[in-house]
């Protein structure tokens, strides 16, 4: 699947999140000083992979049938070739978002991974629907949505929840943002054969395409920026779901 493992990034830092009581329980995550931030890490956690990115994974030869070379459809065993293709692009490209978390952002990843996503995915939509272009214009729309993926929601998205909340709760915002992750997976996974076959294939990329997009609002708007920041400074910059 397409889900990160939470906490594969580099902490905050020294100065990050922290929290001399590490006996918080559940109710703690509904404390006024929790709740924000473990909302939106656990928010962070559904839409890394609400992303439709394990619609590519899994049905990648099935997407490839919608290309074509110059004598008709593309043959069973390059489409098979193309999908151990976005493997090898999948994990070659992760590695790149450790090289530059630190120094680019969380946000900025984030960011950048969502809107390029949507763009992957509308050039997806129009090859498929309207039949331009051949199986290159294809394969390369999907290996750069992959890589967009790969190097910012991917590895990105369930670290940052980490970092957003104090270590006496961050367990549990871990597995609940875990839930949240898997439940993503299987309702995108499950439900594309039948949104396909409802709305058509290209209007079910064009919908990842606005997910990816509101995502990246969701960033925008709600995520603070963890990197090097103490707990106090990523509340101060955070923004605010409820009050008591």
């Amino acid at each position: 699947g397409g889900g990160g493992s939470i906490g594969t990034l580099p902490s905050a830092g020294e100065d990050g999140p922290k929290s001399s009581d590490s006996s918080g329980g559940w109710r703690d995550l509904c404390a006024r000083s929790h709740r924000n931030m473990a909302a939106v890490g656990i928010i962070l956690c559904a839409l890394q992979l609400l992303s439709g990115i394990d619609v590519i994974t899994n049905y990648a030869p099935h997407i490839f049938q919608h290309g074509h070379s110059g004598d008709g459809e593309i043959p069973e065993k390059r489409r098979l070739f193309y999908t151990l293709l976005v493997g090898v692009v999948y994990v070659a490209a992760t590695p790149f978002a450790t090289l530059t978390v630190d120094r680019l952002g969380r946000r900025a990843l984030l960011l950048s991974g969502s809107f390029g996503m949507t763009l992957m995915y509308l050039g997806i939509s129009v090859v498929i629907g309207a039949s331009l272009g051949g199986s290159a214009a294809l394969l390369s729309f999907v290996l750069l949505l992959v890589i967009f993926y790969s190097v910012s929601w991917g590895p990105v998205a369930c670290a940052v929840a980490s970092e957003l909340v104090e270590t006496s709760v961050r367990a549990k915002v871990n597995a609940v943002g875990t839930v949240a992750n898997w439940l993503a997976d299987y309702a995108v996974v499950s439900s594309f054969l039948t949104l396909s076959s409802t709305f058509g294939e290209s209007a079910t990329f064009a919908m990842y395409a606005v997910m990816c997009f509101l995502s990246g609002l969701f960033v925008l708007l709600c995520v603070p920026e963890t990197n090097g920041l103490a707990l106090g400074d990523v509340r101060r910059s955070s923004v605010e779901f409820g009050s008591d």
